[in-house]
């Protein structure tokens, strides 16, 4: 797992560890009109987790990754947690995807960010600097795996 660590924002999680990138569904990922019941959800869910790696993640300086730096994208499900503060007000959806360039991603300048690059998702699963979202899903991933 692509793992960082928070310097600053919402004190909540400053210093603390996490895996992955997110951030809140905003109202102009919303699905188009036109979009299926069935299809909308997905659709939108979509539209944030790109905008939120684009605004999170660069491949290299000043270039904002895209989907186009991802292999085998695929939901795996949702977290809710409500032990945290964090997690008593937050539902996760939880997407995991394969990252295609050979360097690993960086923050993009201005985020709150510190990379700490790719990790085995056991030691994620077992380190409490990690918030309990990225251990959460850790643990679920580790789970799920043949």
């Amino acid at each position: 797992m692509w793992c960082y660590q928070r310097v600053g924002g919402d004190a909540r999680l400053d210093g603390r560890c996490s895996c992955g990138v997110g951030g809140h569904v905003d109202a102009a990922d919303a699905a188009p009109a036109t979009a299926t019941a069935d299809f909308a959800p997905a659709s939108t869910l979509h539209r944030a987790l790109l905008r939120e790696l684009a605004e999170e993640l660069q491949t290299a300086p000043g270039h904002a990754a895209g989907t186009q730096h991802l292999g085998q994208l695929r939901l795996r499900g949702l977290i809710y947690e409500g032990l945290s503060t964090v997690g008593r007000v937050h539902l996760g959806v939880l997407y995991t995807a394969h990252w295609l360039p050979a360097a690993p991603p960086q923050p993009r300048a201005g985020e709150k960010l510190a990379g700490l690059g790719f990790m085995p998702l056991v030691q994620v699963a077992q380190d409490a600097r990690f918030e309990l979202w990225s251990r959460l899903a850790a643990q679920h991933l580790l789970s799920a795996q043949p």
